[in-house]
């Protein structure tokens, strides 16, 4: 059995590593998974989910608890955002609606700026939404920057 709080991830063999790393994959979340948040999250649904078999849940039933948990504090995705703004600012001035240019300069912009989100609150995973409205206008200025810097307008 595994040690309440035991930070030592079983990636093996853990549902709920797995599935919470396979969400943020798909997703294309930019994190490490020995962070804290994730870890915290992966055992507190794993906490949840025993106890709420032990307390007669189905499996089912414990799970679906057990998820809202594992999914909590995860905001959106910075592929997602840089995308999102990519779109929303450039895609008259070259056609991002091609599924490989948007993906070449969300991975670029992602890349070449690798401190982009070094100002939003590290606690959860991805972004905060009401964060992200916060800082929109610096991170467009930065963005921005770099697109004119590399010769799109």
């Amino acid at each position: 059995m595994k040690e309440k709080h035991n930070y030592t991830i079983r990636y093996d063999l853990d549902y709920f590593m797995t599935r919470l790393l396979g969400y943020l994959v798909a997703n294309k979340y930019i994190i490490d998974p020995e962070t804290h948040q994730v870890i915290q999250n992966v055992t507190d649904a794993e906490d949840i989910f025993f106890e709420e078999r032990r307390y007669g849940k189905t499996v089912t039933e414990a799970l679906e608890i057990a998820d809202e948990v594992l999914f909590r504090n995860v905001g959106l995705s910075q592929y997602d955002v840089v995308t999102d703004l990519l779109m929303d600012n450039y895609s008259d001035t070259f056609g991002l609606d091609s599924e490989k240019a948007m993906e070449y300069w969300t991975v670029r912009v992602l890349t070449e700026i690798p401190d982009l989100f070094d100002d939003f609150d590290n606690t959860i995973i991805g972004i905060d939404q009401l964060e992200l409205d916060t800082n929109y206008d610096a991170l467009v200025g930065r963005i921005v920057i770099f697109m004119s810097d590399n010769g799109v307008q």
